[in-house]
């Protein structure tokens, strides 16, 4: 249609361009053999582009993607920090955004739908099936990477995870000269805190000052096991001792002195054994006695005599227990302690890689644990887009569809630039 150039191999360019690649309008930098050139209303695209030394290319407007990138082929030679799409944000650091809400936020990148159907995200981050170690679908992470966390990541041991987070390059401990102040992840809950489910195993913690700390009541539906490594290096199983009423214990050695003998409890034991409830002593003497008695027990000590007036000297073995103070008369949740809660649990939670099922929801109300949706949470999907939170200026208008072109050539791949620059030049 029109053609246009600057020197003999240089900068040239043409308005209509109809041979074996289409453009409407066509530009190229003149360079031979890695040519840099692109496109706008070519026969796939909206508009085309390519940075020819690498073979590097995108798209606005394809059959599958608004905007497509893509790094070359498989003959493609990379270099750290090579990416198919880039978005380079905030660059002033006087800018800053309000809210966590889509159009309070400033960034590089950003997606939204504007419906939320099934099986749709705002942004998608993917790698192949088997990829190499070290390598994920998505990664964010501070500039120094010494804080990130990917999602879909597998591992320098090939071991593959939903979502990888870590915080420390070293793991070497506590140190006085390096403070500690980064956390792995954090996790803020309304119903639940966190879901863990393992197959196999449940949840895996370990630390220097505590493996799990727990700020609250503990309940579980198993075993307590303790692992009490020997001299060997062999593990001995133990068992938490329990009971029906919530108590604490301490024990001792004692000696009577004429028969008798006065026995304060430690501080420890003292300060959190109830004094409203009796706290139940046993003495075992260490040798021949008349026997012996309590004479007195309270919650700060006891004094043991011996049967019959006794004048024995003899040693003797205690162990005192009471009721935990604050504790006597503990309420406990009636959802939890239900004989149904797991059961309403595992229907309300789901994992979503079957998706030839659903799970029911969970809700928690007036004291009690519900499966299904709570009360006027939303069911399913109702958008009709009206009501997306986008503005008008930010719904960029389509082109009518009367305006465009009704002769448009479909073709599969577009061919190189030199192709279609020999096309004109034999016109």
């Amino acid at each position: 249609g029109a053609y246009g150039r600057a020197g003999l191999n240089t900068h040239w360019g043409a308005l209509g361009i109809d041979g074996t690649g289409d453009y409407g309008v066509y530009g190229d930098d003149g360079n031979a053999t890695d040519p840099n050139f692109g496109g706008i209303g070519t026969s796939d695209y909206g508009a085309y582009g390519e940075y020819g030394a690498k073979d590097f290319w995108g798209a606005l407007g394809s059959s599958t993607a608004g905007v497509y990138g893509r790094l070359g082929g498989a003959s493609q030679s990379l270099t750290a920090g090579d990416y198919a799409v880039k978005g380079i944000g905030v660059e002033n650091s006087s800018q800053t955004g309000t809210a966590y809400t889509y159009n309070n936020t400033i960034g590089g990148v950003m997606g939204y739908n504007v419906e939320g159907v099934a099986y749709s995200f705002g942004v998608a981050g993917y790698t192949e099936t088997n990829p190499a170690n070290r390598a994920g679908g998505v990664l964010g992470a501070f500039n120094d990477a010494n804080q990130w966390g990917s999602l879909a990541y597998e591992n320098s041991s090939g071991t593959r995870y939903g979502g990888y987070f870590t915080n420390t390059t070293t793991g070497s401990g506590k140190s006085l000269a390096n403070p500690s102040s980064s956390i792995g992840i954090g996790v803020y809950g309304d119903l639940f805190g966190a879901h863990v489910h393992g197959n196999v195993y449940g949840l895996y913690a370990e630390g220097e000052n505590y493996g799990i700390y727990a700020n609250g009541d503990v309940y579980r539906t198993g075993a307590d096991v303790h692992l009490q490594t020997d001299m060997s290096g062999q593990n001995n199983v133990m068992y938490t001792l329990v009971s029906p009423e919530m108590t604490v214990q301490t024990y001792g050695i004692g000696q009577l002195q004429n028969g008798k003998s006065n026995i304060a409890f430690d501080d420890a034991f003292a300060s959190v054994v109830s004094s409203a409830e009796p706290v139940i002593v046993t003495i075992t003497p260490i040798g021949e006695s008349k026997g012996v008695y309590l004479d007195r027990v309270d919650d700060k000590g006891f004094v043991v005599a011996e049967n019959n007036n006794g004048k024995s000297n003899v040693q003797f073995s205690w162990i005192a227990i009471g009721k935990r103070q604050g504790y006597e008369n503990r309420s406990l949740p009636a959802d939890v302690t239900a004989g149904d809660y797991t059961t309403r649990v595992n229907r309300g939670l789901h994992n979503d890689s079957d998706i030839t099922t659903d799970g029911e929801g969970l809700y928690y109300q007036d004291g009690r644990l519900y499966n299904g949706k709570a009360p006027g949470q939303l069911s399913g999907r109702t958008s009709t887009g009206a009501d997306s939170g986008l503005n008008d200026a930010e719904r960029m208008p389509r082109i009518d569809p009367a305006m465009r072109s009704t002769d448009k050539k479909q073709k599969s791949t577009i061919d190189h630039e030199v192709t279609a620059k020999d096309d004109i030049l034999k016109k």
